[in-house]
């Protein structure tokens, strides 16, 4: 009966491990110790100075190295850290890239820049976690993130399993869409009486915008081309009715223009007071967060959620729903203007027929 050894125990996977090109490899060699072998392996495509290049990052049981290819002609090792020193690994986002960062005991040491297709790519976003799993396996005792933070750092949602943007703590999918409707809406309502005023004028505009295109039919039929033959021969009431026709139409042009103008008004004085209350309920949210919070967030990602989130938000309280109700409202009462005219169309020519019978 054959014996079971244990000298060589089933070494398993703990995180990525790419194929390296061969440069790499004779780089690996010529400072590795005996029995050391790779368990992660993943490159990077940008130096830390931002500049496009070829990086790699190995892991062994023993420590993590980095290495520059130098676009696959030479390679050079630019940092090496003993496991045993690693307290703690993270990912830095920032914009169009992002920075792997190891804590050790004393300081904070960058290992790699990598763009936003590599973090996914090329498994950087596994990192951590990978570097955990090899200190655990070598014996180190240290404090174990949650599930929920360690599925977030993996780019999906513990929920529903879908990848969370990394600009977001929160899954899109997850949010209850109505209650954050209802919550946004309620920025509107110490303003409910300029909404209603606001969307009445809108109405007004909309009738105007009908009426006028509506009013094309009859200029038509009576002033440019009669279908009687005594009114087409009336060239005086023809252009007494053009004269009504063009005034009518300019009053209404010039009333939909004031219309339009006093809307414009208090639709900006209405973003004004939502972007101000918007604005001040996220500062006195953020006034009760604690420093930790601050320490983990990047300065530049806080300014632009006040800054620009806050008006993407205004925008759409106040003119995106409100847009969208004009527009239905609008097509409808085209559609309605059409069926009439033609309905009006079909009338005559029947009676033009019954006539000629």
């Amino acid at each position: 009966m054959a014996s079971v050894t244990l000298e060589e125990p089933l070494q398993v996977e703990v995180g990525p491990k790419k194929d390296f090109p061969k440069v790499i490899q004779e780089g690996f060699v010529k400072v590795s110790e005996p029995d050391e072998e790779v368990r992660i392996a993943v490159p990077s495509d940008m130096n830390m100075d931002g500049v496009f290049e070829d990086f790699w990052l190995l892991g062994t049981d023993k420590r993590l190295l980095v290495f520059s290819s130098n676009h696959k002609k030479d390679v050079k090792l630019t940092h090496e850290i003993p496991l045993s020193d690693v307290q703690e690994t993270k990912i830095k986002n920032y914009i169009g890239n992002g920075i792997l960062e190891v804590v050790t005991i004393d300081k904070a040491i960058e290992l790699l820049r990598f763009s936003r297709t590599a973090l996914y790519k090329n498994g950087i976003i596994e990192v951590p976690q990978a570097i955990d799993r090899l200190r655990e396996q070598s014996g180190q005792v240290f404090e174990k993130k949650s599930e929920k933070l360690s599925q977030k750092q993996g780019g999906r949602c513990p929920k529903c399993g879908n990848i969370i943007p990394f600009w977001t703590d929160s899954c899109p999918h997850c949010l209850e869409k109505r209650t954050m409707l209802l919550r946004l809406f309620g920025y509107l309502k110490p303003y409910w009486y300029m909404v209603i005023i606001s969307f009445t004028i809108s109405l007004l505009t909309i009738g105007l915008d009908l009426a006028s295109t509506y009013l094309t039919k009859p200029l038509t039929d009576l002033v440019f081309a009669p279908t009687d033959s005594v009114a087409a021969a009336n060239h005086a009431h023809r252009f007494q009715l053009l004269n009504i026709f063009v005034l009518f139409l300019i009053g209404m042009q010039v009333t939909r223009t004031g219309f339009g103008t006093l809307r414009t008004y208090m639709m900006s004085w209405l973003g004004n007071k939502v972007i101000l209350d918007l604005r001040m309920s996220a500062y006195e949210y953020l006034q009760r967060l604690s420093l930790s919070f601050y320490d983990k967030k990047e300065t530049g990602r806080l300014m632009s959620r006040i800054t620009y989130d806050t008006g993407n938000l205004q925008n759409f309280i106040v003119n995106g729903i409100q847009d969208f109700l004009i527009d239905a409202l609008m097509i409808l009462g085209m559609c309605v203007v059409l069926f009439v005219t033609n309905l009006d169309t079909d009338t005559v020519n029947g009676h033009r027929n019954h006539i000629f019978r």
